[in-house]
């Protein structure tokens, strides 16, 4: 993804990463550009989608909740709606496979990894960073970690994933928008000192 922007205070054409150096920034902005992403839904009222992803990871899922495995996490995505990222798209089908009746399926999966970007925000003033963009309160308590939610950051509408409190989250938006979406978060995130890398 290309990393020039145009920065308000009259900054322009200046890479992200050469803002200041990531030892001095307060705030972490990582695109995590190659994590698979495969939504999967349950069609009927009565899906036997969480009861899949319960077999997967031992717990039964909850809405606005994520849960996850060593290499495997569930996303809350709606009513009966989960994305699964940093998986085996063939492993993962054939799990889910198991739990759909031979006459009619109730199951749906689909690749969505080239349509989400995912970046992550972290550092001593992402919290900070957030809250000058967002109206969803991630201080209060009860939006802990593993907590998700769709909100607006700015403009944009993105799903967020507090991964742990006060420290890291993965924000989810539109593959088109990834690029006007960093600049963004790197205008807003000027006072802070922002650094910017790729995973």
């Amino acid at each position: 993804m290309p990393e020039i922007v145009k920065m308000r205070h009259s900054l322009e054409n200046i890479s992200i990463s050469d803002l200041v150096a990531a030892e001095e920034s307060n705030v972490q902005i990582t695109h995590k550009a190659f994590l698979s992403k495969l939504l999967i839904k349950g069609i009927h009222w009565d899906s036997e989608i969480e009861t899949a992803i319960q077999e997967i990871f031992g717990v039964f899922p909850e809405r606005g909740r994520v849960v996850s495995n060593n290499s495997l996490t569930a996303i809350s995505w709606g009513g009966h709606e989960y994305l699964m990222t940093n998986i085996s798209t063939s492993s993962i089908q054939k799990i889910l496979g198991d739990h759909k009746q031979s006459e009619e399926d109730r199951v749906v999966i689909v690749d969505v990894s080239s349509a989400y970007e995912c970046f992550s925000i972290s550092g001593t003033a992402a919290i900070d960073l957030i809250k000058t963009c967002c109206f969803l309160d991630v201080d209060d308590s009860s939006f802990t970690s593993d907590s998700v939610a769709t909100c607006r950051l700015g403009s944009f509408r993105v799903v967020i994933h507090q991964i742990t409190q006060a420290v890291l989250f993965n924000f989810y938006v539109e593959r088109s928008l990834a690029i006007p979406f960093v600049r963004y978060l790197a205008a807003n995130g000027y006072p802070f000192k922002v650094s910017y890398s790729k995973s």
